[in-house]
């Protein structure tokens, strides 16, 4: 059964292509150059997001490590691990979630008239020279914490609509949903890796060397961000015919806007749309319960079991993924409309 039936043409010219090309998602060669760029964006991103999310929980563990600390030293008079009480570092995460939605605003318009990889670039690098700064100055300005905190989370809220933009491109529709699906996990599996590795460096050296090695990461992610991801397949340099035939047959549409002539967007009627609000508010609801319940699980986790808090973050991470695979299965065996698959997986999980 043809992986990409939506809006094509079995007649069409490129249909012969098509057919050999549709299910090149994994891949048929062992080297990394013969691998389908879309595979390869996709690779990038997974690990883009794992280091965003190592970022952001590095920090957290490193603030619960400095609060124990000083809970030693206060009964000593020693106040040079800073007063790191629950409360305090509620607030860091509170500034983080605050910038982390006015990233997602300010995201979507950079996305939309600038190149969307370069975006996501920017913003891991930015978060990642962030993270540098807030471990130098981590024990010393609390104060200053908070402001460095809300510019991280409006870095790393870039990330996820310049993901989305790059997948109108790169994602032929019946592979949409595990593409996100793919690097979505990246999200649950650095915050997964990150407790180990902040173990590790805490056990080795302090509690902030993990906050560097982070920084450092990011940093050195941007490189091979520029040489093997491109925005559009006809600006990447090695993608093969095959492979961009078959992206631009099953999106049959343009692939490319030129950005220096934007379409007029229709905010009148976006703002009017009575399916647009219920998709805002099924969002918000969804994001706000999440969010809450996370990090509730997480300050209980750390006071009362330590060692399980591991388990949600694995949990998320495989069900994404599965979830990705099979909304995507149940399109392509037309079990379900597109419609009916968003619906029901953004009502019962995050794959959709």
């Amino acid at each position: 059964m043809p992986c990409c039936k939506v809006g094509t043409d079995s007649s069409g010219p490129f249909s012969p292509l098509r057919r050999g090309a549709e299910r090149l998602w994994l891949g048929r060669t062992p080297t990394l150059l013969a691998w389908p760029k879309r595979c390869v964006l996709v690779s990038m991103v997974f690990v883009g997001f794992s280091l965003a999310a190592g970022i952001r929980r590095s920090f957290v563990e490193a603030a619960y490590s400095l609060q124990r600390e000083s809970h030693w030293k206060m009964f000593n008079n020693d106040t040079s691990s800073g007063n790191w009480t629950t409360d305090f570092i509620r607030s860091f995460q509170s500034s983080f979630t605050w910038g982390l939605f006015i990233g997602h605003v300010i995201g979507s318009a950079l996305s939309y008239k600038y190149h969307a990889n370069s975006v996501f670039a920017a913003a891991i690098l930015l978060d990642s020279s962030l993270h540098l700064v807030v471990a130098g100055v981590m024990q010393v300005h609390q104060i200053f914490l908070v402001s460095l905190l809300f510019l991280q989370g409006v870095a790393d809220g870039l990330t996820f609509p310049a993901f989305f933009s790059l997948l109108r491109y790169w994602a032929p529709p019946l592979e949409r949903t595990r593409m996100f699906a793919a690097g979505y996990a990246g999200l649950h599996f650095g915050s997964l890796l990150s407790f180990q590795i902040f173990s590790v460096f805490e056990s080795l050296f302090s509690s902030t060397a993990g906050l560097y090695f982070y920084g450092m990461l990011g940093i050195l992610w941007v490189l091979p961000w520029f040489l093997l991801v491109s925005e559009t397949p006809s600006k990447h340099p090695g993608v093969s015919t095959r492979e961009k035939i078959y992206i631009i047959d099953s999106l049959q549409t343009q692939e490319h806007i030129p950005f220096s002539q934007p379409t007029s967007v229709p905010m009148r009627s976006i703002l009017s749309s009575g399916p647009v609000w219920a998709i805002l508010l099924a969002s918000f609801g969804r994001t706000w319960t999440y969010n809450t319940l996370l990090h509730i699980m997480q300050w209980y986790y750390n006071d009362e079991i330590r060692y399980a808090k591991e388990i949600p973050y694995f949990l998320m991470m495989v069900s994404v993924v599965v979830s990705g695979f099979v909304a995507d299965g149940l399109q392509e065996k037309n079990l379900m409309t597109t419609s009916t698959v968003r619906k029901t997986f953004g009502g019962t999980g995050e794959s959709h």
